[in-house]
């Protein structure tokens, strides 16, 4: 089985409980960068919620999820587990949240 990959930007939004998810799925290669626009761009949010995939050159996969001050464990990991389930590699979600009640 092998892995899955993206060559653009994908962006979803989500509203539930009257909290706000802006959703974007974008090439490894420009996260940092988007991360970056994102949190210029939602200087109101509450948390930048992040997880990545990418293949190092030995062929072992490096992965991350990172909560941002929502509760450990709630959000930056199921994040990557949704990519590792999609099999998704060279890739990076970013979640911005708006805390609404």
């Amino acid at each position: 089985m092998g892995y899955l990959t993206i060559d653009q930007e994908a962006c979803g939004v989500l509203e539930d409980r009257k909290s706000r998810f802006l959703a974007h799925l974008v090439p490894y290669q420009k996260f940092d960068d988007r991360l970056d626009a994102l949190r210029k761009e939602h200087r109101k949010a509450n948390h930048f919620v992040t997880a990545h995939r990418r293949l190092l050159d030995d062929g072992r996969v490096e992965e991350s999820g990172k909560d941002d001050g929502e509760p450990s464990g709630t959000s930056g990991m199921p994040t990557l587990k949704v990519m590792q389930g999609a099999r998704l590699i060279e890739a990076a979600v970013i979640v911005v949240r708006y805390f609404g009640g």
